[in-house]
This record gives structure tokens, C-alpha cells and sequence, in this order.
């Protein structure tokens, strides 16, 4: 269980991570 948290956690980051980067992407290119 606790690993399956940890992987969770990490994934959520990835995800807010690449939500970020998209909207940087976003503003820089326009």
C-alpha cells in the first residue's frame, strides 16, 4: 500500500510536471 502511494505521488508530479512545461510551452510561444 505504501508503495502504491509512492508511485501515485510520483505520477501525480509527472503529470503536474508536464502540465507546467505545457504551460510555459504555451506562453513562450505566444
Amino acid at each position: 500500500m505504501r508503495n502504491d502511494n509512492c508511485q501515485f505521488a510520483q505520477k501525480d508530479l509527472k503529470k503536474w510536471g508536464d502540465l507546467k512545461s505545457n504551460l510555459f510551452t504555451t506562453f513562450v510561444l505566444n
